[in-house]
């Protein structure tokens, strides 16, 4: 009796931990709770401040630093047709993060290797490597590549760049183009 009684006590105070663990999740759809595609105020009720929207007038991004579990991410919002029977929606278009702490259920994130990505997903039905560019003289960076995940049906793709083979951002965004 003497030794299960702490061990119920540690077992009664560890439960709840894991219950409010945050969500920490990558996909083609989503960084943690955030989503493609969400509508704006929901955005805002989970980064609990303002999100800015893209315009035209101004060629504003409509890009905001939200803090999400101690973790930065970048969200842009942006003005979308719904439907031929709904006004147009502000949305989450794009989100993006340098936070290891993300991760695809597969287990790739910030600071994965590129043979990582490839063993990982050689069976995934569309995904494609391409070299950067140099920011400053406009040529293919020997350094800089991006390993996108297309999801097809949902429109969106999840895109890792690699530094010198190792991943150091990931983006998340709408893919008008398809395949």
């Amino acid at each position: 009796m003497r030794r299960i009684l702490p061990f119920l006590m540690l077992l009664a105070c560890t439960i709840p931990a894991f219950a409010q663990q945050a969500n920490m999740e990558l996909s083609t759809l989503r960084i943690g709770p955030f989503k493609i595609f969400m509508d704006k105020a929901e955005a805002e009720a989970l980064a609990h401040k303002p999100l800015l929207t893209a315009t035209e007038k101004n060629d504003y991004k409509g890009e905001t630093v939200v803090k999400y579990n101690n973790e930065l991410l970048k969200v842009t919002i942006n003005t979308q047709y719904v439907g031929e029977n709904q006004p147009e929606k502000e949305v989450i278009t794009n989100m993006s993060t340098t936070s290891a702490k993300f991760r695809t259920k597969s287990g790739m994130g910030v600071g994965s290797t590129r043979y990582e990505l490839l063993n990982t997903y050689k069976d995934y039905s569309n995904f494609e490597v391409y070299a950067g560019w140099e920011e400053d003289n406009e040529k293919r960076s020997k350094n800089i590549s991006y390993f996108v995940l297309k999801d097809l049906d949902a429109m969106t793709s999840l895109s890792f760049k690699l530094v010198n083979n190792v991943v150091v951002e990931i983006n998340i965004y709408q893919d008008e183009g398809g395949c």
